[in-house]
């Protein structure tokens, strides 16, 4: 049986997104261990600044998640390099 999707043809673009779809090594060179680090470590003080500062409720949730997201593809940014 056919897949329904192998009659459908993929742009380069597609092409190159699913390409770089964690079928590529980590590029790990000498700093990025630290840049991990720091990027951890910024991220988590500004949430301790949120949430000190901040009072709780849906902005508070809404910042804190977006914080999340932001660490997320700092570090995905750097594991993709290279």
């Amino acid at each position: 049986m056919e897949k329904f999707y192998t009659r459908y043809s993929l742009s380069d673009d597609d092409k190159e997104r699913l390409h770089n779809w964690g079928s590529k090594a980590p590029n790990i060179d000498t700093y990025q261990p630290q840049r991990y680090k720091e990027i951890n470590d910024s991220t988590r003080d500004l949430a301790k600044m949120l949430i000190l500062y901040c009072p709780k409720g849906r902005q508070l949730s809404l910042s804190l998640t977006k914080l999340e997201e932001v660490r997320m593809w700092a570090n995905n940014a750097i594991s993709n390099e290279g």
